[in-house]
């Protein structure tokens, strides 16, 4: 059956999909921005959004596995929700000024686009019935 998912939306490994490739350029860009946060000894607020950040990409990834439609789709809603646990954590290193203005705006914008394509994603998957892949 992940077979019927992989040939409904037109790809054959989770890597092709728009919404992992923007959470893992988001991933990259945010364990730069932690990197120098952590410089500021702000352990905590590093840990939150390096776990938020995996997070995304990684229930893309797991999601693009799965048995069927309505179960991928709910891996895209805990990616969707761990892109606006990144905002928040976004928003805490800009107002603690661990986060230039340049590099926040630059990170919302990849946010926002994760976050669309992920919507979107899940939106095909609920609009659109699992097909069963002949077992014979």
């Amino acid at each position: 059956m992940a077979d019927a998912i992989r040939n409904s939306v037109g790809v054959r490994h989770f890597s092709e999909l728009i919404a992992w490739q923007l959470s893992e350029t988001l991933r990259v860009e945010v364990m730069a921005v932690s990197a120098r946060a952590q410089e500021a000894r702000d352990y905590r607020l590093c840990d939150q959004l390096r776990a938020s950040t995996r997070s995304a990409p990684a229930n893309i990834a797991e999601g693009f596995g799965r048995y069927g439609h309505g179960d991928f789709a709910r891996f895209c809603d805990i990616a969707i929700g761990s892109l606006n646990e990144t905002e928040n954590h976004l928003r805490v290193a800009r107002c603690e000024g661990y986060l230039n203005a340049g590099d926040y705006r630059a990170l919302l914008f990849l946010i926002r686009r994760a976050r669309t394509a992920t919507i979107r994603l899940k939106s095909h998957l609920r609009s659109s019935p699992t097909r069963r892949t002949s077992s014979t």
